[in-house]
């Protein structure tokens, strides 16, 4: 792996720019769920649950919606 597709990872896992649908719900569990950053949760929950709308991935949307409720509730 060359230093610019290492930089380019890094930039993707800081940031979360440009990741898919899956990338982002699994961001929401890394960034938010486990370090109990129930804000960070809701928001990447939301990101996801736009991405799979846009994926026409109605099942993986809806489970999004609803984690993202839930984490918002609990912040």
């Amino acid at each position: 792996m060359s230093l610019l597709d290492k930089m380019k990872q890094n930039i993707r896992e800081t940031t979360g720019y440009g990741l898919n649908a899956e990338e982002q719900y699994e961001r929401a569990y890394q960034k938010g769920v486990f370090v109990k950053d129930y804000n960070a949760a809701a928001e990447n929950f939301n990101k996801a649950l736009e991405r799979f709308l846009q994926e026409n991935n109605a099942e993986m949307a809806q489970r999004s919606r609803a984690n993202s409720t839930l984490y918002s509730l609990l912040n």
